[in-house]
C-alpha cells in the first residue's frame, strides 16, 4: 500500500508564500510592460535595411578617404615655423613645427635609430614624401653638424700629416700616378697627402668600386684643391659592380652613392616582385632621380 506524502503546516505555509510572490512578479511585469499609447512593433522592410547599410558604408568610405587625404597633404605655409635644425638630431616636436608629417617624422626616427645620417642638405631632399617646394623652404635652415669626436680625430691626423708631410720624398710637380692602383705609399708621395688622407682615398675607392672620373676625388673632404692634377685614370680600368639582385642590405648600403631609403626600396622590391631587370623599374620611384641613376649606372649590374 502506497504511502501518501504529507507536508507539515510550516511547509504548506512556505509553498503558499512562494506562489504569492511569483504571482505578484507576473502581475507587475504585465502592467509595467503594457503601454496603450505605444504602437505595436513592426518589422523593418528588407529594402530599408539595405538602404541604411549602403548609407553607413558610404559614410565610412568618405571618412577613410578624408583621413588618407589629410595624412598626405602637407601643412599650409602659415602653419610652418622655420628655424635652423639638424635632421640628424632634431626631436619630433621640432620636426613637426617645421611642417613634417607624423609618418615622415616616424621614418626619420627609424632611419636614425638604424645608424643612418644625412651628410648634406641635398641628402635630406630624398626623404620619402617630402615635396620639392617644402624642401626648398627648409633647405636654408638645414645645418648638419659633424660629430665632435670625428672632427677632433680629423684635425689630429691632419696635424700629423702636416708635420711629416716631407716624408716620404714628395713627387716633383707634373707627376701623375694611377688613381685606381696607387697604394698608400704611392699616395703619400703627393704634396699635402700624408697617411691619413692616403688611407681615406683608398677607403673611398674601395667603397665606390673604383674611380671613373678624377672629379670624384672632390667628394672626399679635406684634400688639396689641386689634387686632381696628380692623378690619371686608365681607360682600361674596370670598376667593381654592385650586383643588386644578389648582394644583401649591408653590402649595398656601404656604397657612397646609395642611401638607406634607396637600399630599403630595392630590397623590398626584389622580395615582392623578383629580380630587377633595368633602371626603368627603379626610375618609377621618386627615390631615384635622374642624377642618382646617372651616378650609379657605371656601378650597378642587374645580372
Amino acid at each position: 500500500m502506497s504511502k501518501r506524502i504529507r507536508f507539515s503546516k510550516s511547509e504548506m505555509a512556505g509553498f503558499a508564500t512562494l506562489l504569492i510572490i511569483i504571482g505578484g512578479w507576473a502581475l507587475a511585469y504585465h502592467f509595467l510592460s503594457y503601454s496603450p499609447s505605444q504602437p505595436a512593433k513592426t518589422k523593418t522592410p528588407v529594402h530599408d535595411d539595405l538602404e541604411f547599410k549602403f548609407f553607413a558604408e558610404s559614410i565610412s568610405k568618405d571618412s577613410i578617404r578624408h583621413r588618407l587625404k589629410t595624412a598626405k597633404e602637407p601643412p599650409k605655409s602659415s602653419n610652418i615655423h622655420l628655424f635652423n635644425f639638424d635632421p640628424n638630431t632634431a626631436d619630433s616636436i621640432s620636426l613637426s613645427q617645421l611642417g613634417l608629417l607624423d609618418w615622415q617624422i616616424k621614418n626619420i626616427m627609424k632611419y636614425r635609430q638604424k645608424g643612418g645620417k644625412w651628410k648634406s642638405a641635398d641628402d635630406f631632399s630624398r626623404l620619402y614624401g617630402l615635396s620639392k617646394e617644402h624642401f626648398e623652404r627648409l633647405k636654408p635652415y638645414i645645418c648638419i653638424k659633424k660629430d665632435t669626436t670625428e672632427i677632433r680625430k680629423e684635425k689630429e691626423k691632419a696635424r700629423r700629416d702636416s708635420i711629416y708631410r716631407t716624408f716620404p720624398k714628395k713627387y716633383p710637380k707634373g707627376t701623375q700616378i694611377e688613381l685606381n692602383t696607387a697604394d698608400t705609399t704611392a699616395l703619400k708621395g703627393i704634396p699635402g697627402i700624408g697617411s691619413y688622407y692616403a688611407s681615406k682615398i683608398c677607403r673611398y675607392r674601395e667603397r665606390l668600386g673604383g674611380f671613373i672620373s678624377l672629379e670624384q676625388l672632390k667628394e672626399i673632404d679635406g684634400l688639396p684643391s689641386d689634387i686632381t692634377s696628380w692623378f690619371k685614370i686608365s681607360p682600361n680600368d674596370d670598376v667593381q659592380k654592385l650586383h643588386i639582385n644578389q648582394i644583401d642590405f649591408k653590402t649595398m648600403i656601404r656604397h657612397p652613392y646609395m642611401n638607406y631609403e634607396q637600399v630599403k626600396f630595392i630590397c623590398n622590391y626584389i622580395q615582392k616582385y623578383g629580380k630587377i631587370k633595368n633602371w626603368a623599374e627603379l626610375s618609377n620611384s621618386s627615390l631615384f632621380q635622374e642624377k642618382d641613376i646617372e651616378r650609379l649606372s657605371p656601378y650597378v649590374s642587374f645580372e
